[in-house]
């Protein structure tokens, strides 16, 4: 019998490994604006946290959250920094726990003015490095795919086939892909935290019809300040098959941006105008991108 128990032992890892991977953590979400929130709980409290895929960082606001003091300092998006605290908390998202993790604590009262909610963190990209994350937004859902070694998931696998799948690059904690806007190949960041798409200024007078109702606005990022920028209903932006819908975007310097968040020059950020046209998963180990089109979809095929 005592020949066995090796064998019956690898048995035991390999059987619960594959229950482990051929699962998925269903969470529900809610649109705030076009803000995905989430609840979250965090050394025992409960909140609405914001995914925000354009940040890699677990960001804690600071009049819920206490910490220790530090010296580092956080970017924003026009390159401005803030004083933070750090923290080590416990996680847990659905069925999904996470033991100490670094998280970081900064004010975030324009966010809280912006919402009709309270609006206790951020969810980087960092605390799902080992899943696949899918955003449904017809149905109000997101889901984690705990991944193997290899980046698989059996339960994932027999999800129906994606129309097309995207590699990408990271930029900062980022997913970055290359779509295209007429003859121009465009990199570009998706970030669930954006409520509307950003593309470089330098562009505004490339693109003559492919933008229109131009507007200027004030806009904002994760600070206090503000800027005037161009908004336009901008059309012709293509994945790899099919040409998307007209998206709501402003045109801004993003060179701040690109000088603080280590990786390739980003040409723009999508955020929400993109990523609700579709069903959306993001294979963090593997770096591809899944779409799936939505029934509802104004998606212009490349077969027409």
């Amino acid at each position: 019998m005592a020949n066995f128990k090796p064998y019956i032992v690898l048995f035991l890892v390999v059987f619960f490994n594959n229950i482990l991977h051929a699962s998925y953590i269903r969470v529900p979400l809610q649109l705030e604006g076009k803000l995905i929130i989430i609840q979250v709980t965090v050394d025992g409290q409960v909140g609405n946290y914001i995914l925000d895929t354009g940040i890699s960082d677990l960001l804690l606001n600071s009049r819920y959250f206490e910490g220790y003091q530090t010296k580092e300092r956080y970017l924003k998006l026009d390159g401005q920094g803030a004083t933070m605290e750090l923290n080590r908390p416990m996680v847990k998202i659905g069925d999904q726990s996470w033991g100490r993790i670094n998280a970081k604590i900064i004010p975030m009262v324009k966010i809280e003015r912006s919402t009709s909610i309270r609006i206790h963190g951020l969810l980087g990209t960092d605390i799902f490095r080992k899943f696949t994350l899918m955003i449904d937004y017809q149905k109000l859902e997101l889901r984690l795919y705990p991944l193997d070694r290899k980046g698989e998931n059996g339960t994932f696998a027999q999800e129906s086939l994606p129309n097309e799948i995207l590699p990408f690059k990271y930029k900062g904690g980022t997913p970055l892909i290359y779509l295209r806007l007429g003859d121009i190949e465009l990199k570009l960041t998706l970030d669930t935290g954006a409520e509307v798409n950003l593309l470089d200024d330098s562009y505004l007078d490339q693109l003559g019809p492919l933008i229109r109702q131009p507007r200027q606005h004030r806009f904002y990022s994760l600070g206090r300040e503000a800027r005037e920028a161009t908004f336009a209903r901008l059309s012709g932006v293509r994945t790899t098959v099919q040409e998307v819908a007209e998206m709501n975007t402003a045109f801004t310097k993003l060179d701040q941006y690109n000088q603080h968040v280590v990786g390739p020059q980003a040409d723009g950020i999508l955020g929400y105008e993109f990523l609700q046209q579709f069903r959306v998963a993001i294979n963090f180990k593997k770096r591809e991108v899944y779409l799936w089109e939505k029934a509802s979809a104004l998606i212009v095929s490349s077969d027409e």
